[in-house]
């Protein structure tokens, strides 16, 4: 019982901070159909960008994965469960069919990392769905970095929060093991990329 008061205590003051935060974009903002991907280190200013445009958020079913779906489900957020590890084929199932119509938003790296690795889940999805793959690359101004294994990043109050989407990348609905496999690499490469001068 304590440990739930205290997530919904840290869950409201979180949702209260994320009021005072100023976006800056740059690149196009995903529309449906796509998958957005982004780090796992980064997700809190992304999931708030998204917030009441309709999107679909992937989490895992772990008890973080409940605390996120906690948070999500206050920002109107429909959901996905499941991950690489537990309740992955169906929840890559779910993510194909949703991704036909609409934006969904899912962490490459999560829900246990290792850090800044794109796992194959958003690349196949996009490929059988036949919808855009976007990368979203994040910078925040001010934050905590918090020394868990994604460097987790909790935006402080009022503070700039960049965003770039990259070019939406195409895959093909025929895309081999190995067609997928050197997309992973692009997507990771183009991932750790220096940020838009634009925006710093």
């Amino acid at each position: 019982m304590k440990k739930w008061y205290v997530r919904k205590v840290l869950s409201w003051l979180l949702r209260l901070v994320a009021l005072t935060w100023r976006f800056r974009v740059s690149g196009i903002i995903p529309k449906s159909p796509s998958i957005v991907a982004f780090w796992h280190g980064n997700m809190l200013a992304v999931w708030k960008f998204f917030a009441g445009k309709n999107a679909i958020g992937v989490t895992s079913l772990s008890r973080d994965g409940d605390a996120l779906a906690g948070l999500l489900t206050s920002w109107k957020y429909k959901l996905i469960r499941g991950s690489s590890s537990v309740g992955g084929k169906e929840a890559l199932d779910q993510i194909t069919e949703a991704a036909q119509c609409n934006v969904v938003l899912i962490t490459p790296d999560g829900p246990k990392g290792p850090p800044h690795i794109f796992k194959p889940g958003a690349v196949v999805a996009a490929s059988r769905s036949g919808s855009e793959l976007v990368l979203c690359k994040v910078h925040i101004s001010r934050k905590i970095i918090f020394k868990t294994w994604d460097s987790f990043e909790i935006p402080l109050p009022f503070t700039r929060i960049d965003l770039e989407f990259l070019p939406a990348i195409r895959i093909s609905q025929s895309a081999d093991r190995e067609e997928i496999g050197k997309m992973l690499e692009r997507c990771e490469e183009e991932m750790r990329g220096e940020f838009a001068e634009s925006n710093m």
